[in-house]
């Protein structure tokens, strides 16, 4: 029996030395995939944008419709694409974060989901000017584990899927997007569509008009699902630092491609094949929304401004005063007995 309760009292004490030096498990994000708690409520959600002239289409048509919505941006997407981020936000929109370059996750060790999720948390949070922070994250491909869930918890994100999938980045049609939407979607419903195929916009206003018909309320935010809270208060952002354009400047192309054109319009001509994304051109002349460029393979012509990030121009350091001057050096005294000598020599002169 002395024997037992031995291995007893050494098994309990292997236990608690295991427990001590075993850290604690971390908490994993709060997940939510739609709810059917309150009758008639659902929401939209657009994932992998801004696109520079999608996603402001799309916030024209919702304005319109007196509609809010929750945008999943991609970080690299809100780094190229500010003043789009900015807007939503300032219409009433919830900011959310889509990971940095839409990477599965799932296939990524813990060191590389924090920096997907924290590298666009920084680039959304910058477009904000640190106004707001995002708190709502949607993985790519919806795909996450408990690694990623213990990231987003860390970082006190909530992490958000759906339950009703527009399939519009494979359905591809306006009409047959919004008759599977509307054909899905039920009470809390949390509907994924993307704001980065032009099909998808287009199916927006009658997918609006289809909700409302039925009886179902476009709630403005993911929490008004389940709870009684309204609207967004009015919102404000410090202004925008608007860097000048002068000739000389240098930018960046923020789209994926960009035509420079014979002129400044649409109606131009483009000149030979786009420049990629992140090139490099120096502006030459501003003429209000265009900006005439001369390219590294040095074509001149004229590109739409908004497309440029215009770089700044590093402010020439100053130089250091020369030192003063030394103070002009001051008469030496006679040595000693020189005085008595020039005054005898003096005297002796005079006689």
């Amino acid at each position: 029996m002395t024997r037992i309760t031995s291995k007893v009292v050494l098994g309990a004490s292997l236990l608690l030395s295991v427990l001590a030096t075993t850290p604690a498990m971390a908490m994993e994000a709060p997940t939510i995939n739609g709810s059917r708690a309150l009758r008639g409520r659902v929401h939209l959600t657009f994932d992998d944008g801004p696109h520079p002239s999608r996603t402001p289409r799309l916030l024209d048509i919702l304005k319109r419709h007196d509609v809010k919505a929750t945008f999943f941006m991609c970080g690299n997407n809100a780094r190229a694409h500010p003043r789009i981020v900015r807007r939503a936000y300032l219409e009433g929109h919830t900011i959310a974060n889509h990971s940095e370059t839409h990477t599965q996750l799932t296939r990524l060790g813990r060191a590389g989901i924090e920096r997907e999720v924290m590298r666009a948390h920084e680039a959304l949070t910058s477009a904000l000017s640190g106004a707001y922070e995002p708190h709502h994250f949607r993985p790519p491909y919806g795909s996450h584990n408990r690694t990623v869930r213990e990231v987003l918890g860390a970082h006190g994100y909530i992490n958000v899927l759906w339950d009703t999938d527009s399939l519009d980045w494979q359905l591809r049609n306006r009409r047959r997007i919004t008759e599977k939407v509307l054909r899905e979607v039920g009470d809390g419903g949390i509907i994924l569509l993307h704001d980065i195929h032009e099909e998808s916009i287009m199916s927006v206003p009658a997918m609006i008009e289809g909700l409302r018909a039925n009886g179902l309320e476009l709630v403005p935010t993911i929490e008004a699902l389940t709870d009684d809270s309204g609207a967004p208060a009015p919102r404000t952002l410090p202004e925008a630092e608007v860097i000048p354009v002068t000739a000389g400047s240098r930018g960046k192309v923020n789209a994926s491609s960009l035509n420079i054109r014979s002129g400044p319009g649409v109606g131009n001509p483009p000149l030979g094949t786009p420049l990629p994304g992140g090139s490099q051109v120096e502006i030459l002349i501003a003429q209000g929304d265009w900006l005439q460029v001369k390219t590294a393979d040095g074509r001149e012509g004229f590109v739409s401004a908004r497309f440029i990030d215009v770089e700044r121009v590093a402010e020439p350091v100053a130089a250091e005063p020369a030192p003063a001057a030394a103070a002009a050096e001051a008469p030496r005294a006679p040595a000693d007995g020189a005085e008595d000598r020039v005054r005898e020599a003096n005297a002796a002169s005079r006689e």
